[in-house]
């Protein structure tokens, strides 16, 4: 088996990981972010591979805009 990112054969040397975003397997180079996931349910920081980290920062980016309005900034309805 390779990697998915760099497709270097695995080794002994060499091991398997899982992106725990996407669930390809790639090597440790290809995979030394660690990030939370908890729109994925992970709670603690997790594995994610290189090609992952430009969507889940969006992904992150998203969720603040849309947690930074706040019930009080909404105009009140007319009386």
């Amino acid at each position: 088996t390779n990697c998915y990112i760099c497709k270097s054969p695995f080794t002994l040397l060499r091991r398997k990981h899982h992106c725990r975003a996407c669930g390809q397997i790639v090597c440790q180079s290809c995979s030394p972010n660690m990030l939370p996931l908890t729109h994925l349910g992970y709670l603690d920081l997790q594995r994610v591979c290189d090609h992952c980290v430009p969507f889940i920062s969006t992904v992150k980016k998203k969720k603040r805009i849309h947690s930074d309005t706040s019930v009080f900034e909404r105009p009140s309805a007319p009386i």
